[in-house]
């Protein structure tokens, strides 16, 4: 009977004339279902960005492992962005435990790799700037005791084709072991129930 007062008192409510009680609850029930899609569109959004940065980074781990590749070639690259640091949080309510830890894992593998990726081109470029300071160098002291225009390009050639030659750059190993230590121990996402949520959110057919 208490109960049945209450629905009585709240129907009164919601259709009084007096009252905002229908216009309160249509705005809330707008407010809930808008607010349900933006969330819907954002899961959907982070999922798909997730999914195109697993796929290119297990494209580039293949083809490092199998083909190898030229650390100077700045076209390859690992994972050159990273959205999982700041929508991991939307996938919790998907993901089971070892799912969730399975794709954090590799996600920070593919970070590290790709920062000692990063730290061993910059020892490149660094090598070949000094290797060029070396050979500038040389051409301004061979053209100050150069006794003729003659004289100083063949000596020059000499040196150019000489450092040409050598193609040696200075490697600290330090990165280099690292990133295959690192490209190694990368645990694939493709083909584990991972793909399959990520995909189911982000709608894919």
């Amino acid at each position: 009977m208490e109960i049945l007062n209450l629905i009585t008192k709240f129907w009164k409510w919601l259709i009084s004339a007096d009252s905002a009680g229908v216009l309160t609850l249509v705005t809330g029930i707008i407010a809930w279902v808008v607010y349900r899609q933006q969330v819907k569109l954002r899961e959907k959004e982070a999922a798909t960005v997730l999914l195109a940065e697993i796929r290119n980074a297990e494209r580039s781990l293949d083809h490092i492992k199998n083909e190898g590749f030229d650390v100077q070639n700045e076209t390859t690259s690992i994972l050159p962005t990273c959205s999982w640091d700041d929508n991991y949080q939307i996938f919790t309510r998907y993901l089971g435990r070892d799912d969730f830890e399975l794709l954090n894992s590799f996600f920070n593998g593919c970070k590290a790799a790709q920062e000692e990726l990063k730290q061993w081109r910059r020892y490149f470029v660094t090598a070949r700037e000094e290797k060029a300071r070396v050979v500038q160098s040389k051409l301004l002291d061979i053209a100050d005791r150069s006794d003729s225009k003659e004289v100083y390009n063949e000596n020059r050639k000499k040196i150019i084709d000489g450092a040409n030659e050598e193609d040696f750059l200075f490697n600290f190993k330090k990165p280099e072991t690292y990133f295959t230590k690192y490209v190694q121990t990368i645990p694939r996402i493709s083909g584990t129930t991972v793909m399959t949520t990520l995909r189911h959110i982000a709608k894919e057919k």
